[in-house]
């Protein structure tokens, strides 16, 4: 600009030129928060009807509404997408397994967001139901952890926990000896309420370094399920709650997808870790083939290359957040922050709504009320009443459900006790069947090979 410092002269300061400041990784366009969540639901669900035994025009429906969701998550495709899986699912009630309850109830929360926050920001509504879907996973680990306290689960004669701990320990090359051997059975039965109570404390904690933990805790814990030798694994149980944990982790999923580098590494992570997990499982196939070590037909398990890669991707998306200050532990010049991330050291509701953060959604706290409140009434008091004896958060708890009950604090089957409805409770114990249908699903007969007998008995 001019300026008069002498008369009849102008002088002019000329300013430098501005430095653009070094960019070491700009982030790529990529998907929205929601986008990536949906999408993980996506992948479940598709891998579910990939499984179906025969394609009928149902199944048909159903797939092409979940890939045409995947594709183009535009509200009405996600809405009918998760309203025909939501019917597919009502459709098998209540005879199928508690994970089918629990997707239920954490899918039918989107639905609900999405149908009574039509006009909100899809920002908004991720981070709702990352909320919401946090605080139901938190209940359910912890009902799970809670019916195990029985005298059977406790037991290591009749529990399930040193029969899944000590079939995986071979499978990860490792062999206990006779002692070892004891000590692990003896152990397992609280090794595993303590972990899953572990789960639903920190998925419930306030600091988000904590529920990071958590979610990390509960995808080691479905590692070990998914790699137990056939026919204990529950590989596709595995993968339904890694979709459903990493959706509480869309935020720093999305912060990742975003940036080009990472995604390049994470990729081949994942892909490393898919080919990793697969081979493990057939090399476990392989040992626990009858017919001499043939690899036959229905080995190979695209359930746990998916889990591989889909817990490599939550891992490296939270170990990133972490580096980029969303722990609180300082930022790394590699780190990602999860845009709107509250920080790992302070409390932060975790629904969004903070300074400069989407608003919630219309209704989102009566919403979250009412599912979260659903949630403890499936997780802990049904059962109790003896309301909820199918499909109930005590899988392979060995709880008595009807009856005395053998639970060490907690009664069951309360309105089942009562004088005047007890004809209405009345059970009937079904030891055989002549039906093929029953006995191709759930076959009765399901010993284990005479190594595993005998060992057992000399226990």
């Amino acid at each position: 600009m001019p300026s008069s410092s002498r008369p009849g002269y102008s002088s002019y300061r000329i300013a430098a030129p501005a430095v653009a400041a070094p960019k070491s990784a700009p982030p790529s366009a990529g998907p929205s928060t929601l986008d990536t969540a949906f999408r993980l639901w996506c992948l479940h669900e598709a891998l579910k009807l990939l499984h179906e035994p025969t394609w009928s025009p149902w199944v048909l429906a159903c797939g092409v509404a979940v890939a045409a969701a995947a594709v183009a998550p535009r509200q009405p495709l996600v809405a009918l997408a998760l309203t025909l899986r939501l019917c597919d699912t009502a459709m098998l009630m209540p005879f199928c397994w508690d994970s089918f309850y629990w997707c239920f109830q954490i899918d039918g929360g989107l639905l609900l967001l999405l149908l009574c926050a039509a006009s909100a920001d899809r920002d908004a509504v991720a981070r709702s139901w990352a909320e919401i879907c946090r605080l139901q996973l938190s209940l359910f680990y912890a009902s799970a952890a809670w019916w195990k306290l029985n005298t059977s689960f406790l037991d290591p004669r009749t529990s399930c926990a040193p029969m899944f701990f000590l079939t995986l320990l071979p499978t990860l090359g490792y062999t206990p000896s006779p002692a070892v051997a004891l000590g692990v059975r003896n152990l397992a039965p609280a090794a595993t309420i303590g972990g899953e109570a572990c789960i639903g404390l920190l998925l419930a904690a306030a600091s988000n370094r904590l529920r990071r933990l958590g979610v990390c805790l509960a995808l080691l814990l479905h590692l070990g399920i998914s790699l137990t030798p056939s026919p204990n694994n529950a590989t596709p149980f595995s993968l339904a709650m890694a979709a459903r944990l990493l959706v509480t982790q869309a935020p720093a999923l999305t912060a990742l997808l975003r940036h080009a580098a990472e995604r390049r590494r994470t990729a081949l992570l994942a892909a490393a870790a898919a080919a990793a997990a697969t081979g493990i499982q057939c090399l476990r196939a392989l040992s626990f083939d009858s017919r001499g070590g043939r690899l036959g037909q229905g080995v190979a398990d695209w359930w746990v290359a998916a889990f591989g890669a889909l817990a490599t991707l939550g891992v490296r998306a939270i170990a990133l957040a972490e580096a980029g200050g969303g722990g609180g532990g300082g930022g790394g010049c590699g780190g990602v922050r999860a845009a709107g991330d509250g920080g790992g050291g302070g409390g932060g509701g975790g629904g969004g709504g903070g300074e400069g953060g989407p608003m919630p959604p219309p209704l989102h706290g009566r919403l979250r009320s009412g599912l979260v409140a659903l949630a403890a009434l499936y997780a802990f008091v049904l059962p109790a009443l003896g309301l909820q004896d199918q499909g109930a958060p005590n899988m392979y708890s060995n709880l008595q459900m009807h009856g005395r009950g053998n639970h060490l604090v907690a009664p069951t089957d309360v309105i089942g006790s009562l004088p005047l409805l007890a004809p209405l409770f009345e059970t009937a114990r079904v030891e055989a069947s002549s039906s093929e249908h029953i006995n191709g699903v759930c076959p009765g007969d399901a010993t284990p090979a005479e190594r595993a007998c005998s060992f057992w008995g000399s226990g």
